[in-house]
């Protein structure tokens, strides 16, 4: 950061062809993040032992917090109603919206939305969503696969692929984080 303050100075506005640099260190980021969480997804499922006692166990406490964080944060938004303070500001009493035709949210379809119609598309729309249970399906598909009869070579073979990609993007993201220095 140092170094980008000198070279700022220096070099005056001329420098902002430099923050490209930035651009392109996001971008890259970014371009990594979903296959890194599908791979990581994939390989946990196929390498972690989690009994059926420990995995409902996880469940209620995820249910759980996640109960208590809504508890709080409605009960903190009614105390407090922040945003009926917010319509006293001219600039927000100009913007106020008129919720008398808002659309109802429609859950069958929001779900239906999440299935992709192909492969490839959640990963290249970046639909986190999406991506995580496909990994989760295919993650399980293969756990099952290594109790079946005779599968065992493939089981490796798929653990060795996944294991693979997982590592390879590893290694890229190492070397995008030490070009951050850089971009700053």
């Amino acid at each position: 950061m140092g170094l980008g303050a000198v070279v700022g100075l220096y070099m005056g506005p001329e420098a902002a062809v430099l923050g490209e640099f930035g651009k392109v260190i996001i971008q890259l980021t970014k371009m990594m993040a979903t296959p890194l969480m599908f791979f990581t997804i994939i390989f946990s499922i196929l390498h972690t032992q989690v009994a059926v006692k420990d995995g409902l166990r996880m469940v209620v406490v995820a249910v759980l917090n996640a109960f208590f964080a809504v508890v709080i944060g409605l009960t903190l938004a009614n105390t407090f109603q922040i945003g009926l303070r917010l319509k006293e500001l001219h600039f927000f009493a100009e913007a106020a919206v008129d919720t008398s035709h808002a659309q109802k949210i429609d859950f069958t379809k929001t779900l239906v939305g999440f299935v992709p119609s192909n492969f490839i598309s959640p990963f290249l729309d970046n639909t986190v969503i999406t991506v995580v249970i496909l990994a989760l399906l295919i993650g399980t598909a293969a756990r099952r696969l290594h109790h079946l009869p005779g599968e065992k070579a493939r089981f490796e073979s798929l653990d060795g692929f996944f294991g693979a990609f997982l590592k390879i993007f590893e290694i890229m993201l190492v070397w995008v984080v030490q070009l951050i220095p850089i971009a700053v």
